[in-house]
């Protein structure tokens, strides 16, 4: 645990807890297929490290992510009147300064990310995947913008961008 995690609330913090930093989750994202929650900062950075590779996978469970984490409002709440609570009755002001700090910074990167429209750096901007078309005979279409995309001659080579409007195939 980090230093803003105190030992006497340690078995409850730890849902509050972000896998990647093990600090209080700040701006949590909400992976979901698999209900992973993290920071939208460590989220981000491990998308932006990871989108060499053809899919975006969960940094917990390696789940394939295909559609955009959902900011977790809910959860972000809960967090900070726990943490409100929990440092109210600790004597440690530093602790509850840093955490404040913390998510005021990751905050306003969110903000401006999402003002932006650049949330995750646009991986789900400017990626996709081929989605089957059962009401148009089982056709692969484009996840951004549905356009047909058309099938190799070479079947050990998958089409890697929509023709038309230029998203990369996850």
């Amino acid at each position: 645990m980090s230093e803003l995690v105190d030992n006497k609330i340690e078995n409850h913090a730890v849902k509050f807890v972000c896998p990647i930093c093990k600090d209080p989750l700040s701006v949590p994202q909400s992976i979901i297929k698999c209900k992973h929650t993290f920071c939208y900062t460590c989220l981000k950075n491990w998308f932006i490290n990871s989108i060499k590779s053809s899919n975006l996978r969960c940094p917990l469970c390696r789940e394939i992510v295909d559609s955009e984490p959902f900011n977790n409002k809910i959860l972000q709440s809960v967090i900070i009147s726990f943490y409100t609570l929990f440092f109210e009755e600790d004597t440690n002001e530093g602790k509850k300064q840093l955490y404040f700090q913390r998510l005021g910074s990751d905050k306003r990167e969110f903000e401006v990310d999402l003002k932006n429209k650049n949330l995750f750096e646009e991986n789900f901007n400017t990626t996709g995947v081929g989605i089957v078309d059962m009401d148009d005979g089982g056709v692969m279409r484009c996840s951004s913008c549905h356009w047909e995309i058309e099938a190799n001659d070479d079947e050990d080579e998958d089409q890697t961008e929509c023709p038309h409007c230029g998203v990369t195939f996850r």
